[in-house]
């Protein structure tokens, strides 16, 4: 039968490790959103300096379904798609996803203006793009997180270094005070 100090060293081991667990899966996360926004934040559409003028010709909804109750849903569970029709370097665009900044603002019908880069009039994006640092917010944000991310990522391969030198059964416990339970065999004989 396990003393009691070495049953409590064994569970306190195990939540060491869930915690562990826990912490990597968090410092994934971030690390994933913050590359995502990082990489977003070095979006450059100043090239696309081409413009058309195009009319939106349908909006696609698409619910997300499968994410819960129709009272956990919210206005952001919907994807929506905008296609246009444009005219650009002598030829005719139909039915072509509009890119961009906010290109979701748009109705069927509505006029807008698109940006393209030269000699490649099918690559649209929303005029809004092409200012210089549209997309820099997301990178004040990526970076951060992509930064904590890592540092998270690596405390958690530092406590688990850290055990696995230490042992199982080395937890850190301070010593036995004059108040605390006897640990081991009872001194009279073993246990009945």
């Amino acid at each position: 039968m396990r003393s009691r100090r070495t049953r409590r060293t064994h569970i306190r081991g195990g939540g060491r490790i869930l915690g562990v667990l826990v912490l990597a899966g968090f410092a994934f996360v971030l690390t994933l959103i913050g590359g995502i926004f990082s990489f977003v934040g070095t979006l450059d559409y100043r090239e696309y300096t081409g413009r058309a003028d195009a009319t939106v010709v349908e909006r696609r909804v698409e619910s997300d379904t499968d994410t819960g109750t129709s009272r956990q849903r919210r206005d952001d569970d919907v994807d929506i798609t905008v296609y246009v029709d444009y005219q650009a370097e002598g030829r005719t665009f139909e039915h072509v996803t509009l890119n961009g900044l906010n290109p979701d603002d748009h109705q069927e019908g509505d006029r807008v203006q698109v940006a393209y880069p030269p000699g490649e009039p099918g690559e649209i994006v929303t005029v809004a793009s092409t200012e210089e640092g549209a997309f820099r917010i997301f990178g004040y944000i990526g970076v951060p997180l992509l930064v904590l991310g890592l540092a998270l990522a690596g405390a958690a391969v530092f406590v688990l270094v850290r055990r696995r030198r230490s042992g199982p059964g080395d937890a850190p416990y301070p010593p036995p005070g004059p108040h605390s339970p006897p640990y081991g065999p009872p001194p009279n004989g073993p246990y009945r």
